[in-house]
């Protein structure tokens, strides 16, 4: 299944802090800055998403909701992206254990499959509810990757994984942009 690409446009602020990691370097625009680890990417990830479904859970106003269940599936998407696409195929590379990874292929498939439901619908209080329910399995399958994937990491060569996991972020923050 590919990657869930919401119509919306990408316009909210986070509130979390960059922690920078000595151990590992970015260049952009021709200037070595310092990437965060991938485990630090994940849990600010986390961080983003819970923040988000906090605002969705105190936002009274339909409008409010609406804008903030976009922004969650533009995050939660980007997150799965990266998760699939770069963290547990290294995983499975490194470790040789693929329990991690079909845990997070059908968890994966699951969030795409539920993403997809509410953006196609229209009623925008269905939308509410069908996303009201969401939150619950989302903040579940976090506090699940926390306990699973990140202990997994943390005995790994990190430093090209979270090279490569900034690019791709600024790739799908790039593309997300123009949606």
């Amino acid at each position: 299944m590919g990657l869930y690409t919401p119509a919306c446009s990408w316009n909210d602020s986070f509130a979390c802090s960059p922690r920078r990691n000595e151990n590992s370097a970015h260049v952009r625009n021709g200037e070595k800055t310092m990437t965060k680890s991938p485990i630090e990417m994940l849990l600010e990830n986390h961080a983003r998403i819970k923040g988000l479904l906090d605002r969705f859970d105190e936002a009274r106003e339909d409008d409010a909701r609406q804008r903030l269940i976009a922004s969650s599936l533009a995050e939660i998407a980007i997150h799965g992206a990266l998760r699939q696409e770069l963290v547990i195929p290294a995983m499975n590379e490194a470790l040789e254990d693929s329990s991690v990874a079909d845990w997070a292929a059908r968890d994966y498939e699951e969030q795409t499959h539920t993403m997809s439901e509410i953006s196609a619908t229209h009623s925008p209080s269905t939308r509410i509810t069908k996303f009201q329910g969401f939150v619950e399995t989302v903040k579940r399958q976090l506090e699940e990757e926390e306990q699973r994937l990140v202990p997994k990491l943390k005995g790994m060569e990190l430093q090209e994984l979270g090279e490569r996991m900034a690019k791709r972020r600024e790739e799908l923050e790039r593309v997300r942009l123009f949606l």
